[in-house]
């Protein structure tokens, strides 16, 4: 029988809230035979399986059931790198020599009857790109990368030189301030962020907002708003209202940029005049 190729990702064994998060119909403790015993079911002694990252989460406590649970699945077995993917379990992996472990890679290229495809963790809009006079391979101009968020130069250097060692060029990356202007605090040492929550696309009004299963307190507010002093004197919220609501005279709020111009300047010494 000639042997099969088969792609998976994002298995998340030995992760407890994957279950939560999926739906997946197994307690915690049945969930590693369920997931072995389907691989195994499908997959032969002989076919090739490549895995695109995440197979497990970052675990240190769970490290040795999980090289173990690689001992006992079909195939030839091919890792590419996950965001969750702790570089602790791929050393522990190798130092395993587990023999049907072919490679550990954070990107790779194979031909499969003829047809060339691209294994990543991370999505690509268009593949490949072109190469830089010194060799590194430069992603087409329409992939961006940002990093804003605590960045230092410190952290943007080691950022680079990791780029560097993998054959990739620098010229997509931006490197924002974020709460580098705090001193290194992050904005969650503030409780704030300014996040965008209304827009048009395509003729079509959308409410924006942010609510992550990890930390409901980063919940943000949904479409246009309207901001007023109640009774006591304090600001009050009001979001997802409609157009003619956010454009009341009642509405604090104010339009301070439109459309790539000013409407209003307001300096910091009037704003913090008015925090006294």
């Amino acid at each position: 029988m000639q042997k099969k190729v088969w792609f998976t990702s994002d298995l998340h064994f030995e992760h407890k809230n994957i279950i939560k998060y999926c739906n997946r119909p197994w307690t915690f403790e049945e969930q590693t035979t369920q997931l072995v015993d389907r691989w195994n079911a499908r997959v032969g002694m002989d076919d090739d399986v490549y895995c695109l990252g995440d197979f497990t989460f970052d675990n240190h406590k769970q490290f040795n059931r999980v090289v173990n649970v690689i001992k006992h699945l079909h195939g030839n077995i091919h890792f590419i790198k996950g965001n969750h993917c702790d570089p602790a379990l791929w050393q522990m992996i190798e130092d395993a020599n587990i023999p049907h472990v072919i490679w550990i890679k954070d990107y790779a290229e194979i031909k499969v009857d003829g047809r060339k495809i691209i294994l990543s963790h991370f999505p690509f809009a268009i593949w490949n790109g072109t190469t830089t006079d010194k060799g590194y391979k430069l992603l087409d101009s329409h992939i961006g990368l940002i990093y804003g968020d605590s960045i230092t130069t410190k952290r943007a250097e080691e950022i680079l030189r990791r780029l560097a060692e993998k054959g990739f060029a620098s010229g997509n990356i931006v490197f924002g301030i974020g709460s580098y202007t705090y001193q290194c605090n992050t904005r969650d040492t503030f409780g704030f962020a300014v996040k965008a929550t209304n827009s048009v696309i395509n003729g079509e009004e959308v409410a924006i907002y942010k609510d992550p299963k990890t930390d409901s307190k980063k919940k943000s507010a949904k479409g246009r708003l309207f901001v007023f002093q109640n009774e006591d004197g304090n600001l009050e919220l009001v979001d997802n209202v409609i157009a003619s609501v956010e454009a009341a005279p009642a509405n604090i709020l104010e339009v301070i940029f439109r459309d790539g111009e000013f409407v209003k300047r307001v300096t910091l010494d009037e704003i913090r005049a008015r925090s006294v």
